[in-house]
């Protein structure tokens, strides 16, 4: 409920003494039939990660929030779980790897899995800025999750999320052996979605990789995965995507 929120918030307060303006009184007043309390409490949690100096507080300040952090993030509210992401984000480089991957790492993951797809999306979403810190210590935890979705998430946007996060972890990373080694089965499979959209947003991706990985990756992997499909796939839009791969892949060079 909202008073428990608003507990939640005002405990955070109190940890660095600073005022913390809310609008959701407002909020409430105003009515609008597209708005409820969810988008309410969403914008008081996106605002932490706006308005809050946290980079000023002392690093045992910083991990005093922690409690209050994982219980925002086990909130049954979809839209307080989709905001505390972006206070997520810019917590993991403040805190450290050594604090991060078991304090708040464990719980990005269960976002992951959530039932709503906006909370699933902007987990993804943050998953980077946690794999920059915690190197490949974030794979292992992450990969069965990114998987998953890939292969069995309904929703195409929630999968669009997980291979542009493997992509963005690959970029970060810039190794052609551990992109090989841990991430590339995501990506190929993820070429030949049944969806569209999926396949023609790893597709536009395709630069970037080839420019990160250099043509070893691309003339050792890529090239033989789309001529195999081009010669085998009996689904034109398959090998329309193939194509398209092909040509797109060649940009770079």
């Amino acid at each position: 409920c909202f008073s428990r929120f608003w507990e939640r918030i005002c405990a955070l307060d109190t940890h660095f003494n600073a005022y913390f303006f809310f609008q959701a009184e407002d909020g409430i007043r105003d009515f609008c039939l597209s708005r409820g309390l969810g988008d309410v409490y969403k914008r008081q949690v996106q605002s932490l990660a706006q308005l809050l100096p946290l980079r000023l507080l002392s690093s045992d300040k910083l991990l005093s929030l922690i409690q209050h952090i994982q219980a925002l993030a086990r909130d049954p509210n979809a839209s307080v779980k989709t905001g505390i992401c972006a206070v997520l984000s810019i917590f993991v480089s403040l805190i450290g790897k050594e604090v991060a991957l078991p304090k708040l790492y464990p719980h990005l993951l269960d976002l992951l899995e959530d039932d709503d797809s906006e909370v699933k999306i902007q987990a993804y979403r943050t998953v980077p800025k946690f794999s920059a810190v915690l190197g490949q210590d974030a794979l292992a935890p992450f990969l069965p999750h990114a998987k998953t979705a890939v292969t069995m998430s309904p929703r195409w946007r929630v999968r669009i999320a997980a291979v542009d996060t493997v992509i963005d972890i690959g970029l970060q990373y810039g190794s052609a052996e551990v992109f090989s080694k841990h991430l590339e089965p995501v990506f190929l499979g993820s070429i030949f979605d049944r969806v569209s959209q999926v396949r023609e947003s790893v597709v536009a991706r395709l630069p970037e990789l080839i420019n990160t990985l250099k043509i070893e990756w691309l003339s050792a992997v890529l090239l033989p995965k789309l001529i195999d499909n081009m010669t085998k796939e009996t689904t034109y839009l398959f090998k329309i995507t193939a194509i398209h791969a092909f040509q797109v892949s060649f940009l770079p060079i």
